[in-house]
């Protein structure tokens, strides 16, 4: 009788595991495919490497606003020239998707430093574009300059507060 038991008791540890696993092995959804292209883009700006910034960017991509276009590239150059430290935090991200296609908002504020403080801080509306083909691919990007700093996000004020030495 002990035997019965355990043959059941394993069938059905394999029958559980069975149902679980086709959910456990799914593949991420192109949202989570889409927020870690973000995250990954903001680490490797805050990390200053640009190949690895522009991994999911399609060549050529201008970045507008306020009248103007400029080509990525070379906006992470001047960026890059002008300041030691560049840190983006990114945060209010909302995707929205439809048929290989999706547009990303979200508030970025930029902070450019050659010393300990920060002696450039911009806050952007920005509003992002992005194809799908064969992967996930920036493909426009906007922005907008917000006038007032709303209330810090905590890794911002972390940020700062560490900054204070």
């Amino acid at each position: 009788m002990s035997r019965t038991v355990t043959v059941r008791a394993a069938v059905t540890v394999l029958l559980f595991v069975f149902l679980l696993l086709p959910g456990a092995c799914s593949p991420p959804s192109d949202e989570d495919i889409l927020r870690q292209y973000i995250d990954e883009g903001v680490s490797a700006l805050n990390e200053r490497d640009r190949r690895a910034a522009l991994e999911h960017v399609r060549a050529g991509l201008m970045i507008r606003g306020e009248g103007l276009a400029i080509d990525a590239r070379r906006l992470m150059l001047i960026y890059f020239q002008r300041f030691r430290n560049v840190h983006v935090f990114v945060h209010d991200l909302e995707i929205e998707l439809a048929d290989g296609e999706a547009e990303a908002r979200f508030t970025a504020i930029l902070m450019g430093s050659n010393a300990t403080l920060p002696e450039h801080l911009d806050v952007f509306a920005v509003t992002s574009r992005w194809e799908k083909d064969d992967d996930w691919w920036l493909a426009d990007l906007t922005w907008q300059r917000r006038d007032e700093l709303r209330r810090l996000p905590e890794a911002v004020r972390r940020w700062l507060e560490g900054r204070d030495d």
